[in-house]
């Protein structure tokens, strides 16, 4: 009924311009015109249409076909199965209505920002028609677009979507609330967002709502370094959870709780809490395998315990073993992550296995180019071609070396042939989308890396890098413009990642014409993220602290800035064995180049 009186306020034609409302306001106008003609018995018939619309607007807004509909697509989205969902939600009933629809458009969006389809969600929620849609209705869209705003990295553009609904209906809808402390949350106003998550823990009952609220509620007293309420909270959480316990939650609960009780020392608690994330779904069910496995491995890491880590991957290999048919996307996925993961953990496979496996990778890819969407291959590709160059910078025989550099060039060539595809998506993705755009952009500068690898002479290369620096460069800038802090101070980390690479490779004739050229650029961009990191704490930019540490070495030869920010690492009490290897060769760099310092002072 409140659905009803709040458009009866609205100034909107609604009632005569959607379909929707005028099925009640013109027979009702028919019925007053027959009445007033003395045809009471003519004007029954319109009269009654225009009751049974206006039931099911205010009343009946879904039948029990449309909730059992989106209740299955919900119970998919439960158990990791966002493919499932995605199906029931786009098998269409032979009677809808617009309630129906509309729900089902914004779960379809959430489905496919899980399956992080970008486009498509974007796609979906610009194709409702916002008119046609209730007061109630309009809010949850707001909500939807701000959700997926803050997913693409954009709180820009998620904070001015919310601001469309008002701050008491805001307050009123928990899924609003939870977005709105996601967007304070990104902009580090960690005050206004733990009011916020109170408020809404003083009106929400609902348990599995009510999870979610303490666990943000931890992520906040967490990134302030409260790490007793942090625990406090997650185990509050807990508590919520097993009152309507789903593998879901999992992935947000249970890997933040496992986590808090390994940097308490509870180390046997911590496993408890994973064996409770394994129980909560099927082990048929290969998302849900999977996640509780990285947590597993997550908290391994953070324990730097190498055999627990060793006993997960074991269970790893028997979970996986009883796993048939996977789809080539899933399968590209599982060899890369598994390439990268054994060796960061120290469980490299063995170098002709390695050659083997990326060999399989290459003729997968080649095979089920239709299947496989192109951020999909450029990113395996990416991934698979980082991991042999490290290889091959660390083996000591020449043949192996050989054979990897080898295998490098066939990726380099393959991913090439991506471009013109990515340029695509570049042009069909909103600029709103920053996260899926960035990516892209990432994308297109690893193939100018791969294009500077099969050039033939250092002199070919030159032009490459260049363009490469240059991209960067633009990158940076772009971020900063829409205000993303992570992502620029993250672009920018990378243009001196790649200035400072090819300098120590190149000859010294194209070594000093780069330096000449391009010097200047990566001072700057190391002044912008030494800028960014100033006002930051070691704990959770732990990875950006290490790359300014290690630039300020390698571009400025400042030890005294490089000193400060691995102190900060230090002080901060952060895991390593969370970062990939060369993060922590790049650490190790620092360590010893300060330490030599200190020493001699």
């Amino acid at each position: 009924m409140d659905t009803l009186l709040e458009l009866l306020q609205s100034e909107k034609h609604v009632w005569i311009t959607v379909p929707r409302f005028s099925v009640i306001t013109v027979p009702t106008v028919m019925a007053a015109v027959l009445m007033s003609l003395g045809w009471p018995l003519w004007a029954l018939p319109p009269l009654v249409f225009s009751i049974l619309g206006v039931i099911r607007l205010s009343w009946f807004r879904l039948f029990p076909y449309e909730r059992k509909q989106l209740d299955r697509a919900i119970r998919a989205l439960q158990d990791q199965n966002p493919k499932h969902a995605k199906e029931i939600l786009e098998t269409r009933l032979w009677i809808a209505g617009y309630h129906y629809k509309f729900l089902r458009d914004r779960l379809l969006s959430k489905t496919l920002r899980e399956l992080g389809q970008f486009v498509e969600a974007h796609a979906v929620l610009a194709a409702v028609n916002e008119a046609a849609l209730s007061p109630d209705e309009q809010r949850l869209l707001h909500c939807s677009w701000s959700q997926l705003f803050v997913d693409a990295g954009n709180l820009t553009e998620a904070r001015r979507q919310l601001q469309n609904v008002e701050a008491a209906e805001r307050l009123r809808e928990p899924e609003c609330l939870l977005v709105e402390t996601q967007i304070l949350q990104g902009l580090e106003q960690f005050r206004e967002a733990r009011v916020l998550l109170q408020s809404g823990l003083d009106r929400v009952r609902e348990p599995c709502l009510r999870a979610s609220l303490l666990n943000n509620l931890a992520n906040i007293e967490s990134l302030q370094g409260f790490a007793e309420r942090h625990l406090l909270w997650l185990q509050a959480a807990q508590r919520e959870f097993h009152k309507c316990p789903h593998s879901a939650a999992t992935v947000q609960i249970h890997h933040n709780l496992a986590i808090a009780l390994v940097r308490a020392g509870q180390i046997e608690g911590a496993k408890s809490v994973l064996d409770e994330a394994w129980n909560a779904g099927s082990g048929n069910n290969i998302q849900h395998v999977l996640s509780v496995l990285n947590t597993m491995l997550m908290a391994a890491r953070e324990a730097n315990n190498q055999d627990w880590k060793r006993d997960i991957y074991t269970k790893f290999d028997q979970s996986l073993r009883k796993f048939k048919n996977f789809t080539p996307a899933e399968q590209l996925a599982l060899d890369v992550t598994e390439i990268r993961m054994r060796r960061n953990d120290g469980f490299p496979l063995p170098f002709a296995t390695l050659l083997e496996r990326s060999a399989k990778i290459l003729k997968l890819l080649q095979e089920h180019q239709a299947s496989i969407c192109v951020t999909d291959r450029a990113s395996a590709m990416q991934e698979l071609r980082h991991q042999l160059e490290l290889v091959a910078k660390q083996t000591y025989s020449e043949h192996d070396k050989g054979a990897a550099l080898d295998v490098v060039r066939r990726i380099a060539r393959a991913s090439l042939k991506d471009r013109a595809e990515l340029n695509k998506l570049l042009c069909d993705l909103s600029p709103k989308l920053i996260l899926p755009v960035d990516q892209c952009y990432g994308f297109l500068s690893n193939m100018d890396k791969g294009e500077i690898l099969l050039a033939r002479t250092p002199q070919e290369a030159l032009p490459v890098i260049g363009r490469l620096i240059s991209r960067l460069k633009e990158r940076a800038g772009w971020l900063e413009g829409e205000q993303a802090e992570l992502p620029a101070l993250e672009a920018q980390l990378t243009l001196c990642d790649e200035y400072v690479t090819y300098r120590d490779q190149l000859p010294p004739e194209p070594r000093d014409q780069l330096v000449r050229t391009y010097r200047p650029a990566a001072k700057h961009a190391l002044h912008e993220a030494l800028t960014a990191l100033s006002s930051r704490s070691g704990g959770r930019f732990t990875s950006q602290f290490i790359g300014a540490a290690y630039y300020a070495l390698k571009i400025n030869q400042d030890q005294t800035t490089a000193k400060r920010l691995i102190d900060q690492v230090d002080n901060s009490g952060a895991a390593l064995d969370h970062f990939a290897l060369w993060l922590r060769d790049q650490y190790q760099y620092v360590k010893n180049a300060t330490c030599d310092r200190t020493q001699g002072a």
